[in-house]
């Protein structure tokens, strides 16, 4: 399984390192919200920065660029600079159900991302928001609870909590700005919020 997995990756990763090398590594900066220096895009992903070579495809964290980055975040930051052509967020928030084609990951998207945020902060909304903060996030009045985080320059994930009572347990949800399909693909999206579980984890 394990190694049907690393193939995969193997295989997805070089056809989005041919697509990333026929960009126009100006304009992809551009639109993604990125800067240029020398020959590479530099990029924000989360809270890092992070460097990423053209023609190559090679992504390093700024901060250590000796070391490559993980398959995954290499994927989606290599499937963001392709995917996306600058459209700005809007203000209005779409659930995964509304992405187009999400019923198909939904079931994993649940369990990987608001499954995780209800177990971690349903009990502690005030922790989500902290913790949040401490990413560069921003409190949104959205739910009892809610902190809006840029995956990338031009994709906010906004993570909400509803209190709970003795009738309604705690809900929870993970939404997105209704541009982010022009920025990344569906299942790259139900990625993302694995990945900001992830980067949450390691703030609270």
């Amino acid at each position: 399984m394990e190694e049907r997995r690393r193939e995969t990756y193997a295989v997805a990763l070089e056809q989005a390192r041919r697509d990333f090398a026929a960009r126009d590594p100006d304009r992809a900066a551009r639109e993604a919200g990125g800067s240029r220096e020398g020959s590479a895009i530099i990029l924000r992903h989360f809270n890092t920065l992070y460097v990423v070579d053209h023609p190559s495809g090679r992504v390093c964290p700024r901060a250590n660029p000796g070391q490559q980055a993980g398959e995954v975040t290499r994927l989606l930051v290599l499937h963001y600079l392709i995917t996306t052509r600058g459209a700005e967020p809007r203000g209005r928030w779409i659930s995964f159900r509304e992405v187009p084609g999400g019923d198909v990951y939904l079931p994993a998207f649940n369990r990987r991302s608001v499954a995780w945020l209800v177990r971690r902060f349903g009990e502690d909304p005030a922790g989500l928001v902290e913790a949040g903060v401490r990413l560069g996030g921003q409190p949104a009045g959205i739910g009892d609870a809610a902190i809006t985080l840029h995956a990338f320059p031009l994709v906010p994930v906004t993570l909400v909590l509803w209190r709970g009572d003795d009738e309604i347990p705690t809900a929870g949800n993970v939404l997105f700005d209704e541009t982010a399909p022009l920025h990344l693909p569906t299942e790259d999206l139900a990625v993302v919020a694995g990945e900001t579980m992830a980067v949450l984890s390691r703030k609270s």
